[in-house]
């Protein structure tokens, strides 16, 4: 979740990689 915001820009993958971990 922090990488997700320190990662403003690719909040998509993001989102993609969180998914994945759970």
């Amino acid at each position: 979740e922090e990488d997700c915001i320190k990662c403003g820009t690719c909040i998509e993958k993001c989102k993609f990689d969180a998914i994945t971990r759970a």
